[in-house]
């Protein structure tokens, strides 16, 4: 703080040369300052360009596992629809054994009734060739 107080032609050689000292230190920090100052720029423009490939990096992997999601997804899905479908088929070959097995039935009535029917026409044609004769 004196050398701010003091003016340059009233020092003594002494405070000149401590002034000369203090001026020369201080143009030693300024330069390492400058010098610190430039080694942390080029290490954060490493440092940010490590990054940024990283970030390229991971945007890439990120983009690859969407893809593959994207690709196991689309298989399961087309697997869910052949399940789907192979439920519907099952589904419609139910529905279709219970036609055929109610048209089955039907058929069986039928056959019963027409062989009741043959049995009564050959009962009424027998009474007929009866009723004729008498």
């Amino acid at each position: 703080a004196w050398m701010d107080e003091v003016a340059p032609s009233e020092m003594t050689d002494e405070q000149k040369r401590q002034v000369a000292q203090f001026e020369k230190e201080s143009e030693e920090l300024e330069r390492e300052r400058e010098n610190r100052r430039k080694t942390l720029e080029t290490e954060y423009n490493k440092l940010s360009s490590e990054v940024n490939e990283s970030i390229r990096s991971l945007d890439i992997r990120a983009e690859q596992l969407l893809q593959r999601r994207l690709k196991v997804l689309r298989t399961v899905f087309q697997h869910e629809l052949m399940i789907a479908n192979l439920l519907k088929s099952v589904v419609e070959d139910r529905r279709d054994e219970r036609i055929c097995e109610r048209l089955e039935q039907r058929v069986h009535r039928l056959r019963t009734q027409r062989a009741e029917c043959a049995r009564e026409f050959v009962t009424a044609r027998a009474r007929l060739q009866e009723l004729e004769k008498s």
